[in-house]
């Protein structure tokens, strides 16, 4: 049996392959370490609301790496539009995340907060990916 896959899903993916050797090895993850307790708040284009099933997720794991020495958030957006807004977008979520965090219980002197750059996400090849991209990616690490 013959696969068929579009152009554009051919494409994206050779480029994500092409990418991930490219630039694999010379990225470093600033959240390396701090995965033993992962989630993500996804969030709406162009928006900072979170909303109530995040809410309760962020209170969650608020709750779980109340002893770890290290919390972790990483932000995105997706690659839509101006890259300078999506920054601003990026540390925006992250600031609100960070916020209901100290809120929910967690240490602010153990919170470090990053912006993930627009080349290295993985989603987003294609249109209907975008919406993996507009996060907050929370991780700790164990004490």
């Amino acid at each position: 049996m013959k696969a068929v896959f579009s152009k554009r899903r051919t494409a994206a993916m050779l480029a994500l392959t092409a990418g991930l050797f490219t630039a694999g090895a010379a990225v470093a993850d600033p959240c390396d370490g701090a995965k033993s307790g992962m989630a993500v708040v996804k969030f709406e284009t162009g928006s900072t609301a979170i909303n109530a099933e995040d809410q309760k997720r962020i209170k969650n794991f608020a709750s779980r790496s109340l002893r770890s020495p290290r919390i972790c958030l990483l932000g995105q957006a997706d690659a839509q539009g101006d890259e300078s807004a999506n920054r601003r977008l990026a540390e925006a979520r992250v600031e609100k995340v960070r916020r209901q965090l100290i809120a929910s219980g967690a240490r602010a002197d153990r919170i470090e907060t990053h912006i993930q750059d627009k080349q290295f996400t993985l989603f987003g090849l294609l249109d209907e990916d975008q919406a993996n991209d507009r996060r907050v990616l929370m991780g700790y690490q164990r004490d």
